[in-house]
């Protein structure tokens, strides 16, 4: 196993560790919780496998992953989280801190490696350092009375901005697709989008 394999492996025990204890509230069942993390992770992962096609032969730790592997993780998340009586809302608040602590790790990951970047700007500690200062920000500014999308909402939103600055540092930049974006600024973009929308509450309520 590599250094790169088993800082990501690290990473997801520790997410799915932190979601198992913050959604005991919400999920008083760990069988609940576990099939709520593990299928985060691998429709996480299965996106993920989408960027390897606009990165052919870049592998899973390929620029592109985490901004196609996200979304297909929050998918499920909305969706089960739906079927088992809470709101999507709830369910990706419950996720986000376990989401960004397992991004960080494994970012250290791609740190060691070299990849997603390039070694000389070192884009990846950037995004280590953001995702811990958006754990610590939502832990310090949301509560458990904050309506439902207020964590994700913070979270998606400020991982988006400072993906869009780490972008500037980042040696790999795809083609320019509009008006100098390329897709992952645009990807950025939708990410802004749907965190105004999750912070725009509109009084669902779990069963």
């Amino acid at each position: 196993m590599t250094p790169w394999a088993g800082l990501v492996l690290a990473g997801i025990a520790l997410g799915l560790t932190v979601f198992a204890q913050t959604s005991r509230d919400h999920l008083p069942s760990l069988l609940q919780r576990l099939e709520l993390g593990l299928g985060a992770v691998f429709f996480g992962l299965l996106g993920a496998r989408l960027g390897v096609l606009l990165h052919p032969g870049a592998g899973l730790h390929s620029a592109g992953s985490i901004l196609l592997g996200l979304p297909a993780g929050a998918a499920w998340i909305a969706w089960r989280s739906w079927s088992l009586g809470l709101t999507a809302r709830t369910g990706l608040d419950l996720v986000a801190p376990a989401f960004l602590l397992s991004h960080a790790i494994g970012r250290l990951g791609c740190l060691q490696a070299g990849c997603c970047g390039g070694a000389l700007s070192r884009p990846q500690l950037h995004e280590v350092v953001s995702d811990l200062l958006l754990v610590v920000g939502i832990s310090r500014f949301t509560s458990a009375g904050s309506p439902p999308g207020r964590r994700a909402g913070v979270a998606l939103l400020g991982f988006s901005l400072f993906r869009l600055i780490h972008e500037r540092f980042r040696s790999d930049l795809p083609p320019a697709l509009v008006l100098g974006m390329t897709w992952r600024d645009l990807a950025c973009l939708v990410g802004v989008v749907v965190a105004v929308g999750l912070l725009h509450h509109r009084g669902e309520v779990d069963q």
